[in-house]
């Protein structure tokens, strides 16, 4: 069923702001991607929100481990094999770097890097579904109905979290740019309280008002991707 249309919040509204089209079906034609623009701050209303809203069902969820992070050598590289890019609905970037990421790495049955309690961590099970939640709390280390998870990726602590926005007087620590400015570019990952994932492209924002953009579009949890303005 179709989504319904995201709150507008500022006025007057622009052409189709806030509704979702459709974009990517199945060869059945079920419709498996809808995307939406809006201005989530009525008092920031230079700010954009870019949101791509992708539903699992029949889908299968991979990592694609870059060439830089997590680097070395990989069954599943940095890019979709040939042979499986028409089957492809969507695909979207990671999180920071090793450095500033806060949290671990796990994939093909390796931990790269430890993975932390209490970190946002976005996880692929056994199914290829995709799950976005706390490590150890929301997300049981051990694995998704009695199976291991296939790959996971943490990236800082959570956004939203059961629908409550993450309290931190501290943004910087959400990342800048290279300049050190705070107001930039930000991507974002949910599960929404109806099961669909949503990804997000935000800014030029803080982490505060990407939070609050991700929860009035309906995320359940929701953590912090990367930053970079490309």
């Amino acid at each position: 069923t179709a989504p319904e249309a995201l709150e507008v919040r500022v006025l007057p509204a622009l052409a189709r702001e806030g509704e979702w089209q459709p974009v990517r079906s199945t060869k059945d034609g079920v419709v498996v991607v809808w995307t939406a623009g809006l201005r989530p701050s009525a008092k920031l209303p230079a700010v954009s929100a870019s949101f791509a809203l992708i539903d699992q069902t029949g889908l299968t969820a991979r990592l694609h481990n870059g060439t830089e992070v997590p680097g070395g050598t990989w069954q599943v590289g940095n890019k979709i094999p040939k042979a499986r890019r028409e089957a492809a609905v969507f695909a979207f970037n990671g999180g920071f770097l090793k450095k500033h990421a806060m949290g671990g790495y796990f994939t093909e049955g390796r931990e790269i890097w430890p993975l932390q309690p209490k970190r946002a961590t976005i996880a692929i099970d056994a199914d290829g579904r995709v799950h976005v939640g706390e490590w150890g709390t929301q997300l049981s280390p051990t694995g998704w109905n009695g199976k291991p998870w296939v790959s996971v990726r943490q990236n800082l602590t959570m956004l939203v979290k059961n629908g409550v926005l993450f309290n931190s007087k501290d943004t910087t620590r959400w990342g800048w740019s290279g300049k050190g400015e705070l107001y930039i570019l930000r991507s974002a990952v949910c599960e929404r309280y109806d099961g669909r994932l949503l990804y997000a492209i935000v800014g030029k924002t803080d982490a505060v008002i990407l939070a609050k953009t991700m929860k009035n579009a309906g995320c359940k949890n929701a953590m912090h991707l990367d930053v970079n303005e490309s």
